[in-house]
């Protein structure tokens, strides 16, 4: 038997489901409960996971740390697990659902379907975001990194280039960063735009803020010389 392989297998899966939750998650409860009050949709990393800012009055901060739905009012800390949209939407104060009109949400929202969040995979993700969110500001100190719900991913834009850190989507299953010119270079894909939005290293490839920093800044000579 390939236990190796099967390892493996069983680990990608769990970060397969770790992400499709986290982002359900994102789409349907955290990003909802803002845009009810201030209208915003974006968020931002969390110890553990990722969150929204502070935000209403009196003041309210949601987060996802692993597992946990951390929920600060006024300063008072609460944290539960819940096993689905359905209990995490309650725990806020909401129907799970993003309102209709403010984008079309990129996960299905099925309020009683199991939330599957695994350990080692959430801390991996965080982990991501976290070396993400340091190379970013390093690398663009005068923009603020967001973390969008549609794509889940956490990114800035410079002068019409967007950079980032995705935790995986249907195109690219590893997390990884991205260089994303809004114009893409006229040439073929080489060895820096290795994809058709742009270009992306897998997390693997980039492990440090010193590897990220380096891949966005040769992102933007590169998309400054094709210009």
């Amino acid at each position: 038997m390939n236990t190796s392989g099967t390892s493996a297998s069983r680990a990608t899966d769990q970060l397969l489901s770790t992400r499709k939750a986290w982002h359900q998650l994102a789409e349907h409860v955290l990003a909802p409960a803002r845009y009810a009050v201030d209208g915003h949709i974006w968020l931002r990393p969390a110890p553990g996971g990722f969150g929204t800012p502070r935000f209403g009055s009196p003041p309210v901060e949601l987060a996802m740390d692993g597992a946990e739905l951390v929920v600060t009012r006024n300063g008072r800390q609460t944290r539960s697990t819940p096993r689905t949209l359905n209990e995490a939407a309650a725990a806020v104060g909401i129907e799970p659902g993003l309102p209709p009109g403010v984008y079309p949400p990129a996960t299905p929202c099925q309020p009683d379907e199991l939330l599957r969040i695994d350990p080692d995979s959430a801390a991996r993700l965080a982990g991501w975001f976290d070396l993400g969110a340091q190379a970013l500001s390093e690398f663009a100190p005068e923009s603020a990194p967001r973390l969008w719900p549609e794509h889940f991913d956490l990114g800035v834009t410079a002068d019409q280039v967007n950079y980032g850190v995705s935790p995986g989507d249907a195109a690219i299953s590893e997390p990884y960063a991205y260089v994303g010119p809004w114009e893409r270079p006229s040439r073929e894909l080489d060895t820096f735009f290795n994809r058709p939005f742009g270009a992306a290293r897998l997390a693997s490839e980039v492990p440090t803020v010193a590897d990220l920093v380096a891949f966005f800044v040769e992102g933007r000579e590169r998309t400054a010389t094709s210009s």
